[in-house]
Formats: structure tokens, C-alpha cells, sequence
């Protein structure tokens, strides 16, 4: 079982089965990546086997702790780059950006002619939000 306070957002992982009783060469066992941490899971997306592409791609997977094991099996900059085009926010955190960075991630600086919130862009409810998305897209 890993300990939850040592996994962080983009904490490479394997997630090895209750049924696989350890065994860490098991069919089943799947490697991923964190994407959220609560009190009782991380939340997690895995790779298809033997690839660079992710499997869960809709949504992250609550996965027990007790089926995880930290373990390194991609190149970090592949899971930092997944987890900034998944979740755009997390480049405002700064201990994120820091490791990111640190892999070679490179951020874009904020244009300070575009929009900085929701305000400035006149969305004020969802609906506003729905009718901002349409005109973005040409709907």
C-alpha cells in the first residue's frame, strides 16, 4: 500500500490488483498516472499497454491506495503534458509549474490583451457561458 501523502499530481504509478496479490508481472496490473488525490483514492488515468496513449481519456479512475505502487514508466515530460492538456489549471499551480518546468515543459505567457476571467468576457451564469461556447465554435 502506498502511503497517500507521498503521491503528488503526476505521480507516475502501477495499479496492481487485489486479485494479483503483489504480483507486480500480472496481466492486470495497469500503469498510470495521478490526477487527484482525496481522503480515500487518487483518481488516476492509465496508458493502454505497451503505449504512450492513454486508455481512460472521459475521465480519471478512483483507484484504492492500496493498489497503487509509485513507479516510473514513462517519461515524466509525456505525463506532464498529458496532465496540462487535461487540466489546463493546474499550470497556475506553482509547485506544479515548477516540476513541469523542470522536465522541459514550456508554458505560454498570458496574453494581456485576451480575456483574463469569466467577468471580463461578459459570462456571468451558465447559460452565458453556453452561449459563449457557441459562438467560439461558429455554432
Amino acid at each position: 500500500m502506498t502511503d497517500p501523502k507521498d503521491l503528488k499530481i503526476g505521480t507516475q504509478i502501477a495499479m496492481v490488483p487485489t486479485h494479483a496479490e503483489g504480483n507486480f508481472e500480472h496481466p492486470d496490473v495497469q500503469f498510470g498516472f495521478v490526477t487527484k488525490i482525496t481522503d480515500t483514492f487518487a483518481f488516476c488515468r492509465y496508458f493502454f499497454p505497451n503505449s504512450d496513449e492513454l486508455r481512460t481519456k472521459a475521465n480519471s479512475e478512483a483507484t484504492p491506495f492500496e493498489c497503487i505502487v509509485i513507479h516510473n514508466h514513462h517519461l515524466q515530460s509525456i505525463v506532464y503534458t498529458y496532465l496540462i492538456g487535461l487540466y489546463p489549471q493546474y499550470a497556475s499551480l506553482p509547485e506544479f509549474r515548477a516540476a513541469a518546468e523542470a522536465y522541459g515543459i514550456k508554458f505560454d505567457e498570458p496574453d494581456p490583451d485576451e480575456y483574463q476571467n469569466d467577468q471580463d468576457m461578459g459570462i456571468n451564469s451558465c447559460s452565458d457561458a453556453v452561449d459563449f461556447g457557441k459562438e467560439l465554435s461558429g455554432w
